[in-house]
């Protein structure tokens, strides 16, 4: 063996000596990297082969070598059986054929087929993203067409090798797509189910399942959740009895929560309920039948109505033109314009509690905060208030 004291003959020594070990080794035992054949207990035995051939000092190169992969090899022990298989596989490509410097095209067929033939565990995304494969593959893919453009002699399994490779990504990426696919699929279903139920949305998701189910205006996309739970105090206060003589401005007491006293002190809106519902406000559709998104219900005009307006507030009102029409009226409006936003462009927007889930359902020009909120002010005007 004249040829031994060569740097690559040695090496090429050593990937023969190897693939005859994994060629003789029984399926159930391959490791699929010949670097780690010492973790599967034939440690021995191969160094006694290796020493035959091969001189001490690139012998124990060639164990440091070893010693590194089975390091390597430990860290990953977290890994599943047959994702640290995969992972194996994926370095082997690395040092092997990317890294190496005279990679063979016989070292990247075997590797490549052991990938194939990979079967403990059907290939997944989280597989590909923990061991990187589908990344490597593709490197090994340009290496070996830079090596079948450079190499001396006419070498054709390079053309397998590259072949090989490129199947595999596409039977990955198809794998992957499934499982997004199917993922997807599931993420819908779960959506729809938790859409479905009554009270707050428990996600963003569920959220905008919702408000598209009900075919409501996205003005904002992904919706911004309405928010928490809103408690009302069960105790009502007296209906404000001082006025601006001259703004018409209102001045409303705290409840059992004083600390919403700083903020009554900004609150002063100029107009009553009564005075907003008689100025045609919404064109006649603020108490129109609505399914709402916050809270999943389906709301009646006439409980509505029962629950939040004063029967003195409407006497004499038309109220399926006044107030439950639903198709806006702008001859009922006191300026005989149409305006505001819909139902979805409040909801989307995170503006509407579901203690008062029809505010803003068809919104006027905001000048005044009864004008924005109507069913809200209508309560808060009869004494209700909020205990956060």
């Amino acid at each position: 063996m004249v040829f031994i004291g060569h740097h690559y003959s040695i090496h090429m020594i050593f990937y023969r000596l190897q693939r005859l070990l994994f060629l003789l080794l029984p399926t159930g035992l391959h490791s699929f990297s010949t670097n780690n054949l010492h973790c599967i207990g034939i440690r021995s035995h191969r160094s006694a082969l290796l020493h035959s051939f091969i001189p001490s000092s690139s012998f124990h190169h060639y164990h440091r070598l070893s010693l590194h992969c089975f390091s390597s090899a430990s860290a990953s022990t977290t890994m599943s059986a047959s994702t640290q298989s995969y992972a194996t596989l994926s370095k082997s490509l690395m040092d092997d054929i990317v890294d190496a410097t005279e990679p063979t095209s016989e070292r990247a067929i075997d590797i490549l087929s052991a990938l194939s033939k990979e079967q403990q565990q059907p290939i997944t995304i989280e597989i590909l993203e923990s061991t990187k494969l589908g990344k490597v593959l593709v490197k090994v893919v340009k290496t070996c067409k830079r090596h079948k453009r450079t190499s001396s002699t006419t070498d054709n399994q390079w053309d397998e090798a590259i072949s090989t490779a490129e199947k595999l990504l596409v039977e990955y990426k198809a794998a992957a797509d499934a499982e997004a696919k199917a993922a997807s699929k599931k993420k819908v279903k779960s959506n729809v189910a938790a859409a479905q139920k009554p009270g707050l949305p428990s996600s963003t998701s569920a959220y905008k399942t919702r408000l598209v189910t009900q075919k409501k205006e996205m003005y904002k996309d992904p919706p911004a959740l309405p928010p928490a739970h809103i408690t009302i105090e069960s105790k009502l206060v007296k209906e404000p009895k001082k006025r601006n003589k001259t703004t018409g401005e209102l001045t409303f007491v705290a409840g059992e929560n004083k600390d919403i006293a700083k903020v009554l002190k900004d609150f002063h809106p100029n107009r009553t309920p009564e005075e907003v519902l008689r100025a045609g406000s919404f064109g006649g559709t603020y108490f129109r039948p609505i399914s709402s998104a916050v809270t999943n219900v389906h709301y009646n005009p006439t409980a509505v109505l029962k629950d939040t307006v004063q029967s003195s507030w409407i006497d004499g009102l038309n109220k399926s033109t006044m107030l439950s029409s639903t198709k806006y009226n702008t001859s009922i409006n006191k300026y005989k314009v149409k305006c505001g936003g819909s139902l979805g462009m409040w909801e989307s927007s995170g503006w509407i509690a579901d203690s008062d889930p029809t505010d803003g359902s068809n919104g006027t020009v905001a000048s005044t905060l009864e004008d924005v909120v109507p069913t809200m002010h209508d309560r808060y005007h009869a004494g209700a208030r909020v205990l956060d």
